[in-house]
C-alpha cells in the first residue's frame, strides 16, 4: 500500500473547520491506524479513509462520501437517544452502529406492538430524532412506563430483515423498569414531513406523531395514504393486526372499493379525519404511521372539496355530449405523469386532427374539439374516431358530429 490516510472534520455549531488529513501507520500486513484529536462537547465529527496502492489505485470507505460518512457526536455522560439516531448523511445508519450502549426512555408502545414487531418504541424527549425501536425484551410492558435498556445497536436487524432494515434499533441484553404512567406527547407534524420523498421524514423515526386534518386520498392492501395538503404519508396498522386486508374492526383497506374501517368508523376515498397518531416506523422500503388504538384515530370532519383523486389506471371514456355539435369533451385518465398524445381520425381511417401530444401530469383530464381539423376548417357531419397513446397504452372510441 503507497498511503493510507484518514480524513475528517470537526463540525461546531454545525459549521465545519475544514476537512484535515491524518496519514495512518501500518500495524501489520493488513492493519492501519490513525487518531482523531480531541475536540470540545457538543461538536460532531465526519470522517473517511482513503487508501491508495502502488499502482496509483485509490478505494475509499465508506465507498460514496457523498451519500456516507463515518461519524459521531462529541458528548460527556450518559448518551440521549437523539446521540444514537441524529446523522446528518443520506444513507442514515447511526453513528454507533455496532456498539453498546444505556439508554433511559418512556415507552410509547405496549406489548400488543412488541407481540407483532418484536420491539418496542422508546422516547425521552418530544423532539425529532428522540425516538428509537428496543427489540428482544420478553417482559409485559404498557405506554408510559420509564425503561432503562442495555444493547447494541444497528440498522440491520438480523431477525427481521425488510421488515425492520434501516429503523435504528437496540438489540437489548438487559433491561430494567424505573417508573409507570409517564406521558409522552406527540409531536404534530404535517403529512409532507414525514413523506417517503423528503429529507426530514428521518429525524421522525420512532417518533410519536400526530396529523391533522388530513384527508384519505388512496388506498393499497397493505397501507393507505393521507394528506393535509403538503404531500402524502402512509398510516398503516400493523401494530395491531396481522393482515390490513382481512376484514376486522380495527384498521381493515378495503382496496377494491376503496374505503378504510378504523374502529368501526368507515372513511372513503375523499372524506378528511380530524387527527391520526402513532409511532413513525420504516418497514418494508417505506415510512409510515403505525397507529396503536383507538385514541390513535380522530373523527370524520367531512368530505374535502378540493379533494381530486388520482386515477388506478389508464382510462379512455366515452365523449359528452355524443352525438354532439358544434363541440364535445373528451375524457381520459392516466395514473402517473406520462406523454400523451390523441389524435382524431375519419371513418377512412385518415388523421383530421391532433389534440393533444404533450406530457400530462397524473389524474382526469378533459380535452374539448371544436369539430375543425388541423387547418381549422369545419368538418361535415358523421362518424370520427379519437385515439389515445400514453405510455404502452392504446384505446380508441367513437363519436358522432350531427349538423
Amino acid at each position: 500500500m503507497s498511503e493510507v490516510a484518514l480524513y475528517y472534520e470537526i463540525l461546531s455549531g454545525g459549521v465545519s473547520g475544514g476537512m484535515n488529513k491524518v496519514i495512518m501507520n501500518t500495524e501489520g500486513s493488513d492493519i492501519y491506524s490513525g487518531q482523531i484529536p480531541a475536540t470540545a462537547e457538543n461538536n460532531f465529527v465526519n470522517y473517511f479513509i482513503v487508501a491508495t496502492d502502488v499502482s496509483d489505485q485509490v478505494s475509499m470507505m465508506p465507498a460514496d462520501t457523498s451519500v456516507q460518512n463515518y461519524c459521531y457526536p462529541v458528548t460527556d455522560g450518559t448518551l440521549s437517544i437523539a446521540d444514537i439516531q441524529y446523522t446528518p448523511w443520506s444513507i442514515a445508519d447511526s453513528p454507533f452502529e455496532g456498539v453498546s450502549v444505556e439508554v433511559t426512555g418512556v415507552l410509547t408502545t405496549d406489548t400488543t406492538a412488541n407481540n407483532r414487531y418484536d420491539a418496542y418504541s422508546i422516547q425521552d424527549a418530544e423532539s425529532p430524532w428522540s425516538g428509537i425501536f428496543a427489540s428482544g425484551i420478553n417482559a409485559n410492558l404498557f405506554i408510559g412506563d420509564e425503561v432503562t435498556v442495555f444493547g447494541t445497536v444497528t440498522d440491520y436487524n438480523a431477525a427481521w430483515h425488510f421488515k425492520w432494515d434501516n429503523n435504528t434499533t437496540i438489540l437489548v441484553d438487559s433491561m430494567k423498569i424505573n417508573s409507570t404512567g409517564n406521558t409522552v406527547n406527540p409531536l404534530t407534524v404535517e403529512t409532507g414531513t414525514i413523506a417517503n420523498d423528503t429529507s426530514t421524514v428521518e429525524a421522525y423515526e420512532g417518533v410519536l406523531v400526530k396529523i391533522q386534518n388530513a384527508t384519505l386520498t388512496s388506498l393499497n392492501s397493505y397501507d393507505v395514504s393521507f394528506d393535509d395538503g403538503s404531500g402524502e404519508c402512509l398510516v398503516d396498522g400493523d401494530f395491531m393486526v396481522s393482515a390490513d386486508q382481512n376484514e376486522n374492526e380495527l384498521f381493515y383497506i378495503n382496496d377494491t372499493d376503496g374505503y378504510l374501517v378504523a374502529f368501526g368508523d368507515t372513511v372513503h376515498v375523499g372524506e378528511k379525519v380530524s387527527m391520526i397518531q402513532g409511532v413513525l416506523v420504516y418497514s418494508f422500503g417505506s415510512y409510515k404511521i403505525e397507529v396503536r388504538n383507538q385514541d390513535d384515530f380522530g373523527t370524520l370532519v367531512g368530505i374535502d372539496e378540493n379533494f381530486k383523486p388520482t386515477p388506478k389506471a389508464y382510462s379512455l371514456h366515452q365523449n359528452y355530449p355524443n352525438p354532439f355539435n358544434p363541440e364535445t369533451k373528451i375524457y381520459f385518465d392516466i395514473p402517473g405523469d406520462q406523454k400523451v398524445k390523441i389524435l382524431v381520425y375519419n371513418v377512412l381511417g385518415q388523421k383530421v386532427r391532433t389534440l393533444v401530444n404533450e406530457e400530462f401530469r397524473a389524474g382526469s383530464h378533459i380535452l374539448n374539439w371544436d369539430g375543425r381539423n388541423d387547418v381549422g376548417q369545419r368538418l361535415p357531419s358523421g362518424i370520427y374516431i379519437y385515439r389515445i397513446k400514453a405510455g404502452n397504452f392504446i384505446a380508441a372510441k367513437k363519436m358522432m358530429m350531427v349538423k
